[in-house]
């Protein structure tokens, strides 16, 4: 979801560059479904651990169009979340994948770990996970500490954690606020709660390259997820039963 925002920052948002990654076009469930889905703008899947780790997560998928061809833009970026060793340890990250070299079937992760939002993982991950794309339904995520196996699917019996409140030492953090409470207001504190957000840039991996943003515009929640491709942004909503914004923007 994004609207008239301006993020009341110096830093510019460059746009990057890249080209076509075919990541498999799965059949979304209805988002508004008693069961979860990230939504028909992402591809949905459950992330359990190779290693015997008790609990799972959900990872949400946002294709780009990098290629190893053009190594700096990222290939596909995620968001993902859930609990490990039972429902003890809690986590929210994003993550961006790049192709690792030209010519290359590797991709390299970068990945970062939201904190201070009740999690337990507090880590970032510079470019040391491996990426592997076993078939059309199955991605595995090994080194640094991760062995993950993804798995695709329209929908599944699982439970959101609340949106993150605060980004944590891994990202830039912004507040947006509306373009017309720039104009009224003084301070980003003082600007309407019905009409303002966080957004979660990440660090780790090209700069300003992929964001997470959470708020509410018009006093409706939204939460969506931000990266760059060869024809500039594209954005897409997080199409929860809780949120009232289910739309995507084109790169």
């Amino acid at each position: 979801m994004l609207k008239s925002f301006s993020i009341l920052s110096v830093l510019t948002l460059a746009l990057i560059t890249s080209s076509f990654f075919p990541l498999m076009a799965l059949a979304q469930a209805n988002p508004f479904a008693s069961s979860f889905s990230c939504g028909p703008n992402f591809q949905t899947y459950i992330a359990r651990g190779l290693d015997g780790r008790e609990g799972m997560g959900i990872r949400c998928v946002k294709q780009s169009n990098g290629s190893s061809s053009s190594i700096k833009v990222p290939a596909f970026a995620w968001y993902g979340e859930g609990t490990w060793y039972g429902a003890t340890c809690r986590y929210h990250h994003l993550g961006q994948a790049y192709y690792e070299k030209t010519g290359s079937t590797t991709l390299k992760g970068y990945a970062s770990d939201f904190y201070g939002n009740g999690e337990c993982a507090d880590a970032n991950y510079p470019g040391n996970i491996t990426i592997k794309i076993v078939d059309s339904s199955h991605i595995q995520v090994t080194g640094a500490g991760w062995n993950e196996e993804w798995t695709a699917v329209s929908s599944v019996d699982y439970s959101p954690l609340p949106a993150p409140t605060t980004c944590g030492s891994w990202f830039d953090e912004y507040r947006a606020i509306s373009s017309d409470d720039v104009k009224n207001t003084s301070t980003v504190k003082d600007a309407d709660p019905n009409h303002s957000g966080l957004r979660c840039v990440m660090k780790a991996g090209p700069r300003n390259t992929t964001w997470y943003g959470t708020g509410k515009w018009e006093g409706t929640s939204y939460s969506h997820l931000v990266t760059g491709s060869t024809k500039g942004y594209g954005a897409s909503d997080f199409c929860r039963t809780n949120e009232g914004y289910c739309a995507n923007f084109a790169y």
